[in-house]
């Protein structure tokens, strides 16, 4: 957008977020402005892919690409008064925010995290109300997709690549339970030279999407670390049992990598000779039931702004500990601990929590007294009765 002022994305600290020479929409403002004119063109779009294709195609369409920048927490005053409208809060209700940590200095300065003391916290505290309504607000984008979508094409289906570095960057409001949930995949890409930690991202984004299809889409080129490193995350990929793998390429928009992307499909073609002969049996593959969990709660995730929020470093590397100690392990997210879903497990793992949603630390309570185990680290500082 240029200089629609109901549509501009207001940071904090009253900047207008600009994406090169263009004004940020926000989610609030693509939701009013925007929804039909995305259904039509999406159900017109898919429509006549139909006539041109066979009957037995189930199509995949992977919607959104890159949305992250309408992610950053908006301020806009019309943001707000919706916000006000949808929850009865005001902005003054809303805590003090800083700019994050351990961020790169241009990222930094346009991403604000809330100043909260450590501690439990209420499950309607105003920023978790504002978080939800804030992921809230591109579900709806996402749902006017899916609607477009089946409308042209029933059947089809739907993955969210929203944002580049994964499916859990909640300071851009991509939090799975909320925003992937009117998909009927379990999606996400990243690049190749970022974040490129494929398990804890596969564990994210199944959080309240448990019943969905697995979508992953990456880079056909991995061009930092060779074939090698390629042909790990490709195998450990399928080892998910994905519904559908997809690959992308840096060409266009990074003319020096076109040699290197050339000679890394190499490392494709090696791994498409070793899968196609067990292809069949891929396809038919079941990701078995995981009996440890790992509690990754929303108030954590909202007021830890020392973490990176592209990769929750620290839950990133509690999850491959476990993982390299031999067992199957899930993320499981505040929404599911409220709605009894730790009753599924043999086993929660609590790791340098600093804050935790007071439903959730009541729910695992209840999950001990019933039998369960929780086994919190000595990092964590939530106090758990009954907790080992």
């Amino acid at each position: 957008t240029e200089e629609i002022g109901d549509e501009q994305l207001i940071l904090y600290d009253g900047r207008p977020l600009k994406h090169g020479q263009r004004y940020a929409l926000g989610f609030r403002a693509i939701r009013d402005g925007h929804l039909p004119a995305y259904r039509e063109t999406l159900g017109r779009m898919s429509s006549l892919l139909r006539r041109s294709a066979s009957p037995a195609i189930v199509p995949i369409f992977w919607s959104n690409d890159d949305g992250s920048m309408a992610g950053y927490y908006d301020f806009n005053k019309k943001t707000l008064a919706s916000f006000t409208a949808a929850t009865g809060l005001a902005r003054d209700a809303l805590p003090p925010l800083k700019n994050a940590e351990n961020m790169s200095p241009r990222m930094s300065r346009n991403t604000f995290m809330p100043d909260v003391p450590e501690g439990v916290i209420p499950d309607d505290h105003p920023w978790l109300r504002y978080v939800r309504y804030h992921a809230g607000n591109y579900a709806a984008v996402s749902r006017a997709g899916m609607e477009g979508l089946q409308s042209g094409w029933p059947g089809a289906l739907m993955g969210d690549i929203g944002c580049m570095s994964g499916p859990l960057y909640v300071a851009r409001g991509y939090y799975p339970p909320i925003y992937q949930a009117p998909m009927n995949l379990a999606s996400f890409y990243q690049y190749n030279f970022w974040f490129h930690h494929y398990s804890f991202a596969i564990a994210a984004v199944r959080m309240g999407n448990r019943d969905k299809p697995l979508s992953v889409l990456t880079s056909a080129a991995y061009t930092a670390w060779g074939g090698a490193f390629q042909r790990g995350v490709l195998y450990h990929i399928l080892s998910e049992a994905p519904q559908c793998v997809g690959f992308w390429s840096l060409d266009a928009r990074q003319d020096h990598l076109y040699q290197l992307e050339e000679e890394s499909y190499d490392a494709l073609r090696e791994v498409a000779t070793k899968v196609a002969p067990v292809a069949e049996f891929l396809q038919q593959a079941r990701v078995p039931r995981a009996r440890i969990a790992l509690l990754l709660d929303l108030a954590q995730l909202c007021f830890n702004a020392t973490d990176r929020h592209q990769t929750t470093e620290f839950m990133r590397t509690s999850l491959g500990n476990i993982q390299r100690a031999g067992a199957r392990v899930d993320l499981i997210a505040s929404e599911e601990v409220l709605r009894g879903d730790a009753a599924r497990y043999d086993l929660i793992i609590v790791c340098g929590h600093h804050w935790m949603m007071a439903g959730v630390k009541a729910a695992l309570e209840a999950y001990v007294k019933n039998g369960g185990t929780v086994v919190c680290d000595g990092a964590t500082t939530i106090p758990i009765e009954g907790a080992e």
